[in-house]
């Protein structure tokens, strides 16, 4: 089965003391930044704690697979058993303006999540 992600977007958090990104890749739903009153996506794939850059792969963290239509996995969260993040190119001010391109590939009992990345900030997916 193959399904797609329409779109990515990403927030700022803070791991260890030090700032990070958390992003979210969803397909299907509403293009506009998610809040918590958002109607789900056909799919949501969340990444947190990964580096602001990233030019070797990194794999220090778990892609958790949220699949609402239940087309890729019947699991309520699917949590990747190994995933590996590597920065294409990142500007990071304006923050309007603001983008991180990337390289994901994140394995699953039963599949693999493969491709390249284009996130926008969205203030939303920010801690406060």
């Amino acid at each position: 089965m193959t399904e797609t992600f329409d779109r990515v977007q990403f927030g700022f958090t803070t791991v260890g003391g030090s700032m990070a990104l958390y992003l979210e890749a969803h397909g299907g739903g509403s293009p506009e930044c998610p809040t918590m009153s958002s109607p789900s996506p056909d799919r949501t794939l969340i990444m947190n704690g990964l580096p602001l850059l990233a030019e070797e792969p990194f794999t220090d963290f778990t892609a958790n697979l949220l699949d609402f239509e239940g087309t890729l996995t019947s699991a309520p969260i699917a949590p990747s058993t190994s995933a590996s993040y590597v920065t294409i190119a990142t500007s990071l001010m304006p923050i309007d303006g603001a983008f991180v391109a990337f390289d994901l590939e994140a394995a699953y009992d039963g599949g693999t999540i493969v491709g390249h990345g284009y996130a926008t900030y969205c203030e939303s997916l920010s801690d406060p």
